[in-house]
């Protein structure tokens, strides 16, 4: 189960990526980007990412996916299309040279955290409503592009 291991690069990119400033606030939810081919089960990703969470900035912490369709597109005549496996050739041209354009993404995209530092040893959110992103800017979202996991 390789999604024991992707759980634990998570927490340890949110963990490296949160600012000294803001390593007393809740981390209230980790958004990831799971595309269709990387073979990640999400509920398997959800189930080891609650137990790896614990003792770390990510207990309690909701982890999303989304989840990233597959897009082929024909090199040959540029026909695009969505797909629900990998193709060997166009439908439009019967071309060969085919292009994955998504799908085989596994990355942390945002962390969102609270308002205000965590009050007690609860892990409790400290407040509701919207969180600031792991740059500091209220309401937004840090996009962490350069945190991809390997599957």
């Amino acid at each position: 189960m390789h999604e024991m291991g992707i759980a634990i690069s998570i927490v340890e990119i949110v963990e490296d990526s949160i600012p000294e400033s803001m390593r007393d606030r809740t981390v209230e939810a980790v958004v990831v980007e799971i595309g269709r081919l990387s073979t990640v089960v999400p509920e398997s990703l959800r189930f080891c990412f609650s137990v790896t969470a614990q003792d770390s900035v990510c207990n309690g912490a909701e982890l999303d996916i989304l989840e990233i369709p597959l897009t082929l597109s024909c090199r040959t005549c540029s026909h695009g299309w969505d797909a629900d496996e990998p193709a060997f050739f166009c439908p439009s041209c019967d071309g060969i040279d085919i292009q994955i354009n998504t799908g085989r993404e596994l990355a942390v995209r945002t962390i969102r955290v609270a308002d205000e530092p965590c009050t007690g040893e609860s892990g409790h959110r400290a407040t509701e409503g919207q969180g600031k992103d792991a740059s500091g800017v209220e309401g937004g979202e840090a996009t962490l592009g350069k945190n991809h996991l390997e599957s």
